[in-house]
């Protein structure tokens, strides 16, 4: 995991499984600054080796985390794939009942510079 300017990049190469997934996201929401920023991950050049049933897992982890979030307003999901933008658009629509907005981009520039707009202090 990076973390850039304004917010906390995951960057997935290679195989990923439902562990994999558990242990980025687990590696976000342990980090103090989760409440207040958004964050990015990057599916590029990976395999998709996970279950869709890991999704709910996933989002009650983001859910019970958020409890008490102070600015957290966006998570950009970047793809280089339709196979892979199929599935966040999945992810996203199973997470529609999170207070903060998830989106899917195919581009780096385009997914960085709507983190921004979601920050507080840009609006």
């Amino acid at each position: 995991m990076a973390v850039t300017p304004g917010y906390p990049v995951l960057a997935f190469s290679g195989e990923v499984d439902d562990l994999q997934l558990h242990e980025a996201l687990r590696s976000v929401t342990e980090r103090p600054e989760f409440i207040r920023k958004n964050d990015l991950w990057i599916f590029e050049d990976c395999i998709s080796n996970f279950s869709l049933t890991v999704f709910p897992e996933l989002i009650r982890i983001i859910r019970n985390r958020h409890q008490g979030a102070q600015g957290r307003t966006g998570t950009a999901l970047v793809t280089r794939s339709g196979f892979h933008n199929a599935l966040a658009e999945l992810f996203i629509e199973e997470a529609r009942q999170l207070p903060h907005l998830i989106r899917s981009f195919f581009d780096l520039d385009a997914a960085s510079a709507w983190l921004e707009v979601q920050e507080p202090s840009a609006t």
